[in-house]
């Protein structure tokens, strides 16, 4: 069996060249939504609610795309 290969929340930002603040914002909105729906699928907070760390599998990270800026507009 392998074990998954985890990064940290700023290893994530500095990979996709956004904010540490922008990938928390993602981690935090999606905390009761089921692992299968979330961006970032995986993602495990380690230890105490405040002090605890994100764990991101590497794969996750990889996979992620950032979504398009601004309001969507309709295709009339």
């Amino acid at each position: 069996m392998t074990e998954k290969e985890y990064i940290s929340v700023q290893e994530m930002a500095a990979m996709h060249n956004v904010s540490i603040n922008t990938i928390h914002r993602i981690l935090w909105a999606e905390v009761d939504v089921p692992d299968t729906n979330r961006r970032i699928p995986g993602a495990v907070k380690v230890g105490s609610e405040r002090r605890g760390e994100w764990q991101i599998p590497r794969e996750s990270a990889k996979n992620w795309q950032r979504s398009e800026r601004g309001r969507k507009r309709n295709k009339t």
